[in-house]
């Protein structure tokens, strides 16, 4: 049970001892302190910090009412309660008065033991209530500490975090401006006829890039097979284009995407390799080679679909050879899409086989032909109703608007990849053989 500590003060020995027997008498817990003038009464209740006053009003030095409004005015005794008793000031008006100074009850004396017991017993009460209230209080405030500093932390956190985004978004934004220097402009590609290009990195740089090749020189043969004297000069005109889809999106997409772009250039231009299937197999290899897939664990690699073209009058042949990618053509007459499939290989990764044999299939087109190639994250786009678009899908609606102009044709393609459900990088190329 808690011992309560009582300060009592009154210029009258024998009243601080009745106050003293009376509580001696009830069922509380206590100590006694004694005071026999205001100025005491403030020192004592300073140092030791009551449970509970008991003041008389009239004392010298200093009266009740001074050294409750003394006791009230500072922050370790502002809440202890205090009990004026007074046998002088009893009116009404003295009540007022002592309640306006602080006081929080009022016993006129002679004291009854009852009485003064059953007062004494409430403010305890209210006294432990007061050390409840401080105490949750004191520890809302360690809480509120902890929570500002905590607060401030985050904050601190999240302006670094702030700082660092925004410089990883700079380095990625010039990465993008880095990979679309890469991608042949549009008007380049206008040289194989009208065309639309839909590319939507699922990030701010991408996996999927489209590859273009305007290749045009003389070359030295022999004229009969195994001649060692006599040759003759010819001439080709090849333009290649090309849809690659790398591993991945996002920043380690881009990174295949540069490396890719890099070796179709060596293949095409530097060793001069001009056949498609041939151009896949040797990307194969390089891949394999470049990103050490043979002896790593390294699974990057591309499905990619090349296309050469070959001007003849009023006739262009193209040849194409795919990995995991397919050509889409379509030839007014015919009233059909029709499709040249690419191998079930990709290039790289560790379901290389090496003895994958890339096909390449050529065929004639006229002018206003038309021919299709797109990466995955087309048909894997979600639609409205939470499913993937889907192959026969996409393909469908190509159908159904195959004879709209192409800008009509990217517009209603843009128009299925308008919501933010987008799953992977994307890209569509058409064209209408010029």
């Amino acid at each position: 049970m808690k011992t309560y500590t009582i300060l009592i003060a009154d210029d009258y020995p024998e009243n601080l001892q009745i106050i003293a027997e009376a509580l001696q008498c009830s069922d509380i817990k206590h100590k006694i302190i004694k005071a026999i003038n205001g100025r005491v009464l403030c020192d004592l209740a300073e140092k030791r910090i009551p449970d509970l006053i008991i003041t008389d009003w009239e004392m010298p030095i200093m009266n009740g009412i001074e050294a409750i409004k003394y006791l009230k005015n500072l922050e370790a005794t502002k809440n202890i309660p205090i009990i004026m008793c007074t046998g002088i000031m009893t009116t009404s008006q003295n009540l007022k008065t002592a309640l306006e100074s602080g006081a929080v009850d009022f016993i006129k004396k002679p004291v009854d033991a009852i009485e003064l017991q059953s007062r004494v017993y409430s403010m305890l009460r209210l006294s432990d209530s007061y050390k409840t209230i401080r105490e949750q209080n004191l520890t809302l405030e360690n809480q509120k500490e902890k929570i500002l500093a905590q607060k401030n932390e985050i904050e601190r956190q999240h302006s670094l975090i702030q700082k660092k985004n925004l410089h990883i978004s700079s380095s990625i934004q010039y990465a993008q401006n880095i990979q679309k220097a890469i991608l042949p402009p549009k008007c380049t590609i206008d040289s194989l006829g009208e065309n639309f290009i839909v590319y939507k990195p699922k990030d701010i740089v991408s996996g999927d890039f489209y590859w273009y090749a305007d290749l045009s020189e003389s070359l030295i043969q022999p004229e009969e097979k195994d001649s060692v004297s006599n040759f003759k000069q010819i001439h080709i005109a090849y333009k290649f284009l090309a849809v690659v889809d790398c591993t991945g999106h996002g920043v380690p997409g881009a990174f295949m995407s540069m490396i890719a772009n890099t070796l179709l250039n060596e293949i095409v231009f530097s060793m001069k390799i001009y056949s498609p299937q041939i151009i896949l197999k040797i990307l194969q290899k390089k891949i394999k080679k470049t990103l050490h897939q043979i002896d790593s664990d390294n699974d990057e690699g591309m499905d990619i679909g090349i296309c050469r073209f070959e001007k003849d009058n009023y006739t262009t042949r193209l040849t194409f050879s795919g990995a995991k990618h397919s050509l889409f053509y379509y030839c007014p007459p015919t009233k059909k899409l029709q499709v040249i499939k690419g191998s079930r290989a990709s290039i790289g990764g560790f379901l290389y086989d090496q003895n994958e044999n890339f096909q390449e299939e050529t065929i004639s087109l006229k002018q206003n032909d038309l021919i299709y190639m797109f990466t995955d994250g087309t048909i894997c786009h979600i639609k409205e109703n939470g499913r993937k678009l889907g192959t026969s899908n996409f393909l469908s609606m190509i159908t159904q608007n195959i004879d709209l102009p192409l800008d009509i044709q990217k517009e209603k393609i843009e128009a299925l990849f308008s919501s933010n459900k987008q799953l992977d990088d994307i890209t569509v190329i058409g064209v209408k053989i010029c």
